[in-house]
Parts: C-alpha cells; structure tokens; sequence
C-alpha cells in the first residue's frame, strides 16, 4: 500500500497495479475449412489480466468475440475467459483463406501492451475435383461460405438444375 496524502490534507491508501506483460504468439490448432482452435500466450501475467485479439485476412482486420467469431471490436477477455490451455473455438472462418492473429494484454487499470508476435495458417480449401457422381440422384451439401450460391458458380461443371429443400418441399434454382 502507498499513502498519499491529498491537498486537503486526508490521507488514504492506493494499491499499486502493475503492467501486463506483451503476451506471446498465440498456438493455432484444429484447422479445418471454417475453424480452427486459438490458445492464448499468458506470458507470465496474472489471472486477472485481460486480453483482445485481433485477426489479420485477406477479408479484413477485427477481433475474436466471446463466441469464436470474428467481429469489428475488441473483447477483453481472461486467459481463463478466452478457454485456458483449451483455447476458444474459431468458426465462421472462410475456406483456404490466410489468417494472422496476434494479441495484447492490458491490466486492471486498462493499460494496454502492444501486440505480441504473431501466429498465421491457412484454413483447408475444400475441392470437388477428385469426387465422383453417379447417374441419378447426388446431394451435395456445400459446407463452405460463398459469396454466389447459383449452381453455376459453385458447380460450374453440372450438367443439371440445382434444387433447395426448405420444409420438405424442393425449389428448382435458377443456373
């Protein structure tokens, strides 16, 4: 404790805080098309210190949520919050896209560190090329997020109409 004794002359007592620690690369694991698994470097600091992190892709910058997406701002979470040695689930990641991650810490009086070193990899690429179809009936169920669902931009090669099934009535797509 530190006394300090204000101009009116009271004394009182302050808690020194201390800065947070840079925090180390993040490990990245479990990669599949749309997800991976992100562990946080602690670095050393306290159970109470928080950290943001931030995602680096072709589609952007922005920042891990509470929910493993990947939004516009910042969340502060703990080690603990951000899963411990489990690390926080990913999803809603984009097939065969480069993703970076780095992230900083900042103590209970919300000073923040810089970014620390950074950890990067590729979600799969998912590809059709090597299936096989067989005369008659092929689902196919499109696991991946795209920017133009016609069936001419995801199955360019098809030589039938696409169909979606909502309440177990089908709908003939267009192309």
């Amino acid at each position: 404790h530190t006394r300090l004794r204000t101009v009116t002359g009271v004394q009182t007592c302050a808690l020194p805080i201390s800065l947070a620690y840079t925090p180390g690369a993040p490990v990245l694991s479990n990669i599949t098309y749309n997800a991976m698994t992100l562990v946080v470097n602690p670095s050393g600091n306290s159970g109470i210190t928080q950290f943001a992190i931030q995602s680096v892709s072709d589609s952007g910058t922005g920042y891990v949520q509470a929910n493993g997406t990947i939004g516009g701002s910042p969340v502060w979470r703990t080690f603990s919050e951000w899963g411990d040695n489990s690390g926080v689930a990913l999803n809603g990641l984009y097939n065969c896209t480069f993703y970076t991650f780095h992230v900083k810490a900042r103590n209970s009086g919300n000073v923040e560190t810089s970014y620390g070193a950074d950890a990067s990899d590729t979600t799969s690429c998912l590809s059709f090329a090597n299936s096989s179809m067989i005369a008659g009936w092929n689902l196919i169920s499109v696991p991946i997020t795209v920017a133009d669902l016609q069936r001419i931009a995801v199955f360019p090669t098809s030589s039938s109409n696409a169909f979606a099934y909502e309440d177990r009535k089908s709908t003939r797509l267009n192309s």
